[in-house]
């Protein structure tokens, strides 16, 4: 029922945001976890997951650092104070460790 609520209130919040570009940080997260767990449609992640993969870590020699991009990904995710640490390690798990925003099908 938390869950729910919580997904209503997120929804709700971003579905008044008219420009991406002036969103803050935390709707930004928020849109992003809404995206990367299937709660949302699809039809307006682009802007959020673009964010969430345009976090990339790479170790001091320049090559990708799976670990580190998918720590500095829960950072940007726990941004989100609408959803609990348990849904932000749910998404993060399944998709913090991806080097490159899946294509859509």
């Amino acid at each position: 029922m938390k869950k729910m609520f919580s997904i209503f209130i997120l929804s709700a919040s971003l579905s008044f945001s008219p420009v991406i570009s002036a969103m803050s940080i935390s709707d930004l997260a928020c849109g992003a976890i809404l995206c990367l767990s299937g709660e949302s449609d699809g039809d307006g992640c682009g802007p959020y997951l673009d964010k969430y993969y345009s976090i990339v870590k790479k170790k001091s020699w320049g090559r990708y650092c799976s670990g580190c991009t998918k720590a500095a990904r829960k950072i940007f995710l726990s941004n989100c104070e609408y959803v609990g640490d348990a849904e932000i390690e749910a998404a993060n798990n399944k998709h913090g460790s991806r080097k490159y925003k899946p294509s859509a099908p």
